[in-house]
């Protein structure tokens, strides 16, 4: 488990890109950086990350 913002989520795969991941994470993959409102929270690829709000 790891504690993401003071919630404990099981550890997805987030490093081998899966795109699923970040969606049950509550998370969306997106270019180069999040927008300013969102954090990163892992990688859905090598050019994209998953930013969650």
């Amino acid at each position: 488990m790891k504690a993401l913002g003071g919630t404990l989520y099981p550890s997805f795969p987030m490093k081998t890109g899966i795109k699923n991941a970040c969606q049950l994470l509550g998370g969306y993959c997106t270019y180069w950086k999040c927008r300013p409102s969102t954090r990163p929270i892992g990688k859905c690829s090598a050019f994209t990350i998953c930013c969650k709000r």
